[in-house]
């Protein structure tokens, strides 16, 4: 009997190892957090609503004048945004790699300093592509509906620097943060890897006696 109750105790453990690997719930790091973006971001009123005010914004906030200084992406990925925040409590001007969306709105994680799929809404019912880039957001009507819901509260932050404004304090050491990311994820994988191995074993073990 106690052998089966060990054998049970077992078969939860590596089920339970198994679902935080499918899950990733091993993580604890983010590994798309960009440092490069903290320097970038501004609690703005509002976000642009033309292409013209799109434009002036962009020129602005000369994300350009940093890409090519920043690891997080390739330079040309590296754009304006103008989001709300995954709280929607803010809106945010910033620099950030562009991600692509499946028919879902963006936001900007300040924590995390990344952009974000908003996976509770959907704007695929209101003519959201399938998949289109984050830095193109502004085009979509339900998006576009979520910042003016944000717009409506003055969350300028008097600590904000003015648009075009960006630091370079994080250019000191490129690379550094990735690597030590990398590293992380890779140790961890690897310790998983290892202690599911090893309970495969030990129950193989068992069971052949």
């Amino acid at each position: 009997m106690k052998m089966q109750s060990g054998k049970g105790s077992q078969d939860i453990l590596m089920y339970f190892v198994i679902y935080l690997i499918l899950h990733g719930k091993v993580g604890i790091i983010d590994a798309d957090t960009c440092k490069a973006s903290k320097p970038t971001q501004t609690t703005v009123h509002s976000c642009p609503h033309t292409s013209s005010e799109l434009q002036k914004a962009k020129e602005e906030k000369d994300c350009e004048s940093i890409a090519t200084l920043q690891n997080c992406s390739k330079p040309e990925e590296f754009v304006y945004h103008c989001l709300p925040s995954t709280k929607k409590d803010k809106l945010y001007e910033v620099c950030a790699p562009a991600i692509y969306s499946l028919g879902y709105c963006i936001g900007y994680d300040d924590l995390n300093q990344n952009v974000q799929i908003l996976f509770k809404d959907s704007c695929t019912a209101s003519s959201c592509l399938q998949r289109f880039s984050s830095a193109d957001v502004l085009k979509y009507a339900y998006c576009q509906q979520l910042l003016r819901n944000v717009e409506k509260s003055d969350l300028t932050s008097p600590q904000s620097p003015p648009r075009g404004h960006v630091g370079t304090s994080w250019v000191c050491n490129p690379g550094h943060d990735q690597s030590t990311v990398i590293i992380l994820i890779c140790f961890l994988l690897f310790l998983v890897f290892t202690i599911v191995i090893g309970i495969i074993w030990r129950k193989r073990i068992l069971e052949s006696k």
